[in-house]
């Protein structure tokens, strides 16, 4: 859209004329007459930012000058404030379109900084120090929204852009500088589905149950199922769910409202042509079983095939500190009620069996970063694997502390959890979800190594 020019007019009041100042009782009658009197200026502010100021001035040739001074710069504040806006817009939407690509959030502020770098205010680059750029959580659901920087589940970036420009005539008052700041947020908004429910016909295809707190940040839900009951509640679950979508032909028996009818949607890992993992084939190519180390480090140089970690036996608790790489477990899977897992970069594939995790078991994981080994660049995001053909029940459950970052994909398989898992991935996909007990349980929602730069606005 083209911009028009305007019109920016400064009305000075000055001081009684010179007859009043000894006649006191003359000055009602300036005070009641002052507008027609005031001194004024205008100042012609340019369509599409364009550098020129033209100025009239209207009351006593001694004004004429300062008046004309206070114009001239009053333009240039206004254009300097208006070129660090968009400089902050940009910058924040650059910076929202990459929050999620990392834990650091490093990405993010670069981004932000060096778009910021590529405007001009007053002539020079917009230079973003460090406290400059934060990332923080906009709460959307609250009234009025809020920024909050303490969040550790961030969905947005603020940007503050300041820059302190001279003044032309304002020496004359001896003000030299001015101060200028301006502020963007720019934040994802609900870009996708928190959750997965994929049966087509489970009654329920989500349960919610007990006094559980169910979150889901930044996105909503997702059931498939086409039955009556598609989505339930027993007891009073606390549901902070932006929306579910449903099957248009269900019918929902739940203590929520904010159903969207939709038709059902296919397997986001399956449509976007991520294979499984071939163990048959890896084998056949000289994947060769291990067996977890004495102290229970396992490291890089044990990764065979460039990627993977093949333990037939499965896991069944212990302490474990593990090395980016693919964890391909057979036997009973991955079962524990006991031992504390700390897996940086890791993916665990299910070849057989399940996963079964409760008791006083802890888990602290994030899932594979592209660069972090070779099939990262396929299986990036997606933190547990357990594939078509494997209906076990997959449950967490327990009191153990569990620190999940990435994609739970269990898609043939009923998932089962109760509370106390504060952070349950950035995504689940399952063929039902059975949500109970009590505490919270937090789905942090992250799209998939995408940058979401259609799905970027600005918000304040």
């Amino acid at each position: 859209m083209a911009k028009e020019a305007g019109t920016l007019r400064v009305y000075w009041r000055g001081t009684p004329p010179p007859e009043a100042s000894t006649r006191p009782s003359e000055w009602g009658k300036w005070r009641a007459t002052w507008w027609q009197e005031a001194r004024s200026v205008e100042a012609g502010l340019p369509a599409g930012l364009r550098q020129w100021v033209t100025v009239t001035l209207a009351g006593r040739p001694g004004y004429e000058g300062g008046i004309t001074g206070l114009a001239i710069d009053t333009g240039h504040v206004w254009l300097v404030s208006q070129q660090l806006q968009h400089a902050a817009d940009a910058a924040a939407l650059a910076g929202a379109q990459k929050v999620w690509l990392d834990e650091t959030g490093d990405l993010a502020r670069q981004a932000a900084r060096d778009v910021a770098q590529a405007n001009r205010a007053g002539g020079e680059a917009v230079a973003l120090a460090d406290g400059d750029v934060v990332l923080g959580y906009w709460n959307r659901f609250v009234d009025p929204p809020e920024f909050d920087s303490a969040s550790p589940y961030p969905n947005a970036v603020q940007v503050v852009a300041r820059r302190t420009t001279p003044l032309h005539f304002g020496k004359i008052a001896n003000v030299n500088t001015v101060d200028i700041e301006r502020r963007a947020i720019a934040a994802i908004q609900n870009a996708g589905a928190a959750f997965y429910a994929l049966s087509p016909d489970a009654s329920p295809g989500v349960l919610f149950q007990g006094n559980i707190t169910f979150n889901t940040i930044n996105g909503g839900g997702i059931v498939n199922s086409g039955a009556r009951n598609s989505v339930k509640t027993n007891g009073n679950p606390d549901l902070q769910i932006p929306q579910i979508e449903i099957n248009p032909d269900s019918a929902p028996n739940a203590r929520y409202r904010n159903f969207v009818p939709t038709a059902p949607k296919p397997d986001p890992i399956l449509e976007a042509g991520v294979p499984e993992v071939d163990v048959d084939d890896l084998i056949a190519r000289g994947l060769t079983p291990e067996t977890w180390p004495a102290n229970g480090v396992v490291t890089t140089a044990t990764r065979q095939l460039g990627s993977y970690h093949y333990f037939p036996n499965g896991y069944t608790g212990g302490d474990l500190t593990l090395s980016p790489g693919i964890y391909i477990l057979g036997g009973a899977g991955m079962r524990a009620t006991v031992g504390r897992i700390q897996a940086n970069g890791v993916m665990f594939y299910i070849r057989s069996g399940s996963i079964d995790l409760g008791g006083n078991f802890s888990i602290e994981q994030t899932p594979p970063k592209i660069g972090d080994f070779p099939e990262a660049s396929t299986y990036f995001g997606i933190s547990f694997w357990q594939p078509y053909g494997n209906h076990n029940q997959v449950s967490m459950h327990g009191t153990g502390t569990f620190d999940i970052d990435g994609v739970i994909y269990v898609p043939d398989a009923p998932f089962y959890v109760r509370g106390g898992k504060d952070s349950l991935g950035s995504q689940l996909i399952a063929e039902t979800i059975d949500v109970g007990g009590t505490g919270t349980i937090t789905i942090n929602y992250r799209q998939r190594g995408a940058e979401l730069a259609h799905q970027s606005y600005l918000v304040r």
